[in-house]
């Protein structure tokens, strides 16, 4: 096999298994069966399509590649039926690729949503998980410090703005002083697991059977159970509620946001 035969087998592998029609069965094969399991993997594997490049997205403060795949939340969102959190990514995804903002608001919106506590290539966060580990500091001070004088009100405002110094404080003195034992978790390469989990998908789940399968649970089709329903209710909603004219917030809106 040359290297043109090697690619294309590739490509038809990612057909196979990463392009819509490997999720939604458009017909049925022989006894008019549908490989049930088959299409759950293909189902699973349209999500970790999002899934993986938004977490490494974040990781490594992309905010290109987070707002590449920002759309498909809506979706996926809208799909499991939440869908608060829908019109949310609707209203930010207005936000960060319409004209309702300018290029430099656009940017500042997108890049506002990470901080990076540890100033390393790689150590970016979502600011909600930033805000979780701080309340679980608070959490611990309080559980630590309470008395009949330091209670809820005066730990915020004694402690929460400089949460993250009394970490690293701690750190240092426990560092300094304290018996040294390497915590450190490792991380052990992925290789292995890649290919032994490859190899037992090769043998038997990533396989088209003719005569179809039943599998225990079939995974539902959310992406396109989203796409149906964003475009024919959810959108005309969105824009009812938001648009007032091209570009501009309707003033209800806001009112309501204010009493939530």
């Amino acid at each position: 096999m040359n290297a043109k035969g090697f690619i294309d087998l590739v490509e038809d592998v990612r057909r196979s298994a990463f392009e819509p029609q490997a999720w939604r069965p458009s017909e049925k094969h022989a006894n008019n069966a549908v490989d049930d399991e088959l299409f759950s993997h293909a189902r699973y594997l349209s999500h970790m399509i999002v899934y993986k490049p938004l977490k490494y997205g974040i990781k490594n403060g992309d905010i290109g590649l987070i707002d590449r795949v920002f759309g498909v939340r809506c979706f996926n969102f809208e799909g499991t039926g939440q869908s608060n959190y829908a019109f949310e990514m609707l209203f930010l995804k207005r936000l960060t690729n319409t004209k309702a903002c300018d290029k430099e608001l656009r940017r500042a919106i997108s890049s506002k949503s990470l901080v990076n506590p540890r100033g390393r290539r790689d150590t970016w966060q979502e600011v909600d998980r930033s805000l979780e580990y701080l309340n679980l500091e608070l959490k611990r001070e309080l559980w630590a410090r309470r008395t009949s004088t330091l209670e809820l009100n005066a730990l915020f405002k004694n402690t929460s703005l400089r949460g993250e110094y009394t970490v690293r404080l701690r750190k240092a003195i426990e560092k300094a002083f304290a018996r040294k034992a390497n915590s450190k978790q490792s991380v052990p390469s992925p290789v292995d697991n890649i290919h032994t989990l490859a190899f037992e998908l090769a043998c038997d789940s990533i396989k088209l059977y003719e005569g179809g399968r039943a599998a225990r649970h079939q995974a539902p089709d959310i992406h396109t159970i989203g796409l149906e329903k964003v475009a024919t209710k959810k959108l005309e909603v969105f824009n009812t509620k938001v648009m007032r004219d091209k570009d501009r917030i309707c003033a209800t809106t806001c009112k309501e946001k204010s009493h939530r």
